[in-house]
């Protein structure tokens, strides 16, 4: 059941994405980010360019720790194939400022480089926006 629907593209890495028209669009260096209105849920997309896979998830694991107490996998990273973009896909869980929160990471090499696309909420909001999340995350296509 293709809908076609305004989608939004992250040019540098020549993917797009569908999102829900109230959530809001942000535009930094490489990255686009899409935020929910009413909580602290959001979608990264960051292009890394010239980075190996292994390289930007170490990265990335790193950055994380500074951020995130008891980050453990709940999920751990594992080969996932999306729309005809492979990569790798986890999901961790821990804490920010004694709040739980739930972070889901999948990685895809492109040829501009690594896309990271990084979810991240509070544990509640999560819950709540998952059928959405899924949708958004299962939208993502080359472009």
């Amino acid at each position: 059941h293709k809908t076609k629907e305004p989608t939004t593209a992250v040019e540098e890495a020549k993917v797009s994405f569908w999102h829900p028209a109230e959530w809001t669009l942000e535009t930094a260096d490489n990255s686009v980010i899409a935020t929910h209105p009413k909580t602290a849920l959001s979608l990264t997309f960051t292009l890394l360019p010239d980075t190996e896979l292994e390289a930007a998830l170490q990265q990335w694991q790193d950055d994380l720790s500074t951020q995130v107490t008891d980050a453990h996998w709940r999920v751990a990273p594992d080969l996932v194939q999306l729309n005809d973009l492979l990569g790798v896909g986890g999901e961790i869980e821990g804490s920010i400022d004694d709040r739980p929160v739930k972070i889901g990471l999948f990685i895809f090499e492109r040829p501009q480089g690594v896309l990271l696309l990084v979810g991240m909420g509070f544990q509640g909001a999560l819950d709540e926006h998952r059928e959405a999340l899924d949708r958004i995350v299962h939208s993502i296509e080359p472009l």
